[in-house]
């Protein structure tokens, strides 16, 4: 179908972008989709809790075109998806494949939550003039960020440091100051407590806006394969290196070609002598860089590094708006173009004997 329209029926107050608006209408005759943003404690609630069963045009269809968009971290009753949201489509953080379902779901990228001139001045200087060469600085909230943190290697330029969470150490302190819970238990051992405390001490150390002067930025699972490191990253203008992302989706692969401006390292990767050496063998190739960090940033400010939500509902929108046209009249104008090329090819005379006219009945 001709898909020029409208194609989204939008339930909420929320923010929705101007160069999109074309494709929003309150009238549900004319939807193709429902698109539903959830709040943060709604993302966290079941379907019995929210009643979306309940909705005008749920149906028979049990959630069929309908879209929840929920950008927090937080698990998203993915493992029950078709008890939770029926036949209904997740944009959500939660991209991890064994629940993702590629056509249908959609991987967030979550907003930036360090967004200041400091961090927006980084955008315009050259990524090859950069004081450091790979970092990364975050809560250990995922296996993979424990993992990279031992490859940091000063001398080359190469920062990573990760910090345990509040349940890894809870509120210890020192080697003599435990965490006591509730009747004076202690929660985490003294040499725990104590590890905790020179990991923090180290961690410290380190500015997170002076560590974003980086040619190249680890961008590293957190509770959800979607952090806010990503966003923070092209408002920065580094280069990403995704780490971690074998069993994982990347935000809107769909509408992105990553490959263009990102780097993607497997966990069985040697760091020390080979990927390290890549980075900076590419460090000096500045017409690469330069192309690289010009592309992000375009993407980044249409995608990615948003304030508010628009950016979000934006990449959601186009990345559904290009579902129905490659399923309608692209699908079918891809189909005529291909039997029309297979007959042009196959009535072309090839050299010497062959052609159609011996082939004929």
């Amino acid at each position: 179908e001709d898909v020029s329209g409208p194609l989204a029926l939008w339930a909420g107050n929320e923010s929705w972008p101007k160069d999109v608006e074309a494709m929003r209408t309150t009238n549900p005759a004319e939807a193709c989709i429902f698109v539903f943003s959830l709040r943060p404690k709604e993302g966290a609630k079941s379907r019995n809790e929210l009643k979306w069963m309940n909705l005008p045009y749920w149906g028979e269809g049990n959630g069929l075109n309908h879209v929840f968009i929920d950008r927090s971290d937080h698990r998203s009753f993915m493992e029950n998806r078709a008890d939770e949201y029926g036949r209904a489509a997740l944009a959500v953080s939660q991209s991890w494949d064994i629940h993702f379902v590629p056509g249908l779901d959609v991987a967030l990228c979550l907003r930036a939550k360090l967004w200041n001139p400091t961090l927006l001045a980084l955008k315009e200087l050259p990524v090859w003039e950069r004081k450091y060469l790979l970092t990364f600085k975050g809560s250990m909230t995922h296996k993979t960020r424990m993992l990279a943190s031992y490859h940091g290697d000063p001398s080359r330029g190469v920062f990573i440091y990760t910090n345990p969470v509040f349940h890894q150490c809870q509120a210890a302190t020192s080697i003599n100051h435990p965490f006591t819970g509730a009747g004076g238990a202690k929660q985490v051992g003294p040499l725990h407590a104590d590890c905790c405390h020179r990991t923090r001490v180290i961690y410290n150390r380190f500015d997170y806006m002076d560590l974003m002067n980086s040619t190249f930025a680890l961008v590293i699972p957190g509770r959800a394969p979607a952090s806010y490191r990503l966003a923070e990253v092209a408002a920065s203008g580094a280069i990403p290196v995704f780490y971690g992302f074998d069993n994982a989706r990347r935000p809107y692969d769909e509408l992105i070609d990553w490959h263009r401006f990102s780097f993607s390292v497997p966990l069985g990767a040697d760091w020390e002598n080979q990927f390290i050496p890549f980075l900076e063998r590419v460090r000096n190739d500045h017409e690469r860089l330069a192309r690289m960090q010009a592309e992000f940033k375009e993407v980044g400010e249409l995608y990615l590094a948003d304030h508010d939500v628009a950016a979000t509902h934006r990449a959601v929108i186009e990345t559904m708006r290009r579902r129905f046209e490659f399923s309608g009249r692209r699908a079918r104008r891809n189909l005529a173009e291909g039997i029309a090329d297979f007959v042009r090819r196959v009535a072309r005379p090839s050299s010497g004997a062959w052609s159609t006219r011996r082939h004929a009945p």
